[in-house]
């Protein structure tokens, strides 16, 4: 049975999982990222699992999906600057990758992978057009036109995220203030109840929650 590998690497956790031909999800995995990983083993990480996940369906590798947080080298399938992934930049995550599986291997940033996804098969399927936004550790998005993602400049993908909202906002670390990503992304969120809690004690803590979601 032919399979294929995806791997989700976003600011706090890393997601693997084996998937159908046919789409369905047949077992998968995840571990945390940030401050823990660095490129290396990070990869290290993602081969175990892979390893392992496919010793447990039996299945055929016949190829490999990476969705990463960030910018993403269209070209050079290289990981650019990052802000939830520190000391990742330039690292060549697909060449490592197919040289161990030898397999075809396709790397694309997260949002823009998941507006692919649901433009195919979700929500967005039939539409000319589909716009697609995740809110998480960050916020990203990604736009689809006639069954192709948009690209700007270099094949970069709409920084949805750093639209200023506020102008008198907090400084995001792209250097603007008040960008939406920096006034309602997860960790936007958590530093606001914080900063709240250290005012009313009584007021119940968030529940980070690191790998399942």
């Amino acid at each position: 049975m032919d399979v294929i590998g995806a791997v989700d690497i976003g600011g706090t956790k890393i997601a693997i999982g084996v998937i159908s031909m046919l789409g369905g999800i047949l077992t998968s995995e995840q571990f945390p990222t940030q401050d823990q990983l660095n490129p290396a083993s990070g990869l290290e990480h993602i081969i175990t699992s892979l390893d392992h996940l496919l010793d447990l369906t039996g299945g055929k590798l016949a190829g490999i999906g990476i969705a990463c947080t960030g910018q993403v080298n269209p070209v050079t399938h290289s990981l650019g600057n990052n802000a939830f992934l520190p000391g990742w930049e330039g690292a060549f995550m697909v060449a490592e990758l197919r040289r161990y599986f030898h397999v075809s291997i396709e790397l694309e940033n997260d949002a823009v992978a998941a507006a692919l996804a649901e433009a195919a098969w979700g929500a967005g399927r039939g539409q000319d057009t589909s716009l697609y936004v995740t809110v998480s550790t960050g916020i990203g998005g990604g736009l689809v036109q006639h069954g192709r993602a948009y690209t700007g400049s270099g094949g970069s993908h709409p920084e949805i995220g750093h639209h200023v909202i506020d102008p008198t906002g907090p400084v995001c670390y792209c250097g603007a203030h008040g960008c939406w990503q920096s006034l309602a992304s997860g960790q936007a969120m958590a530093a606001v109840h914080e900063a709240i809690s250290r005012k009313r004690p009584s007021l119940h803590p968030i529940r980070r929650r690191t790998c399942d979601g």
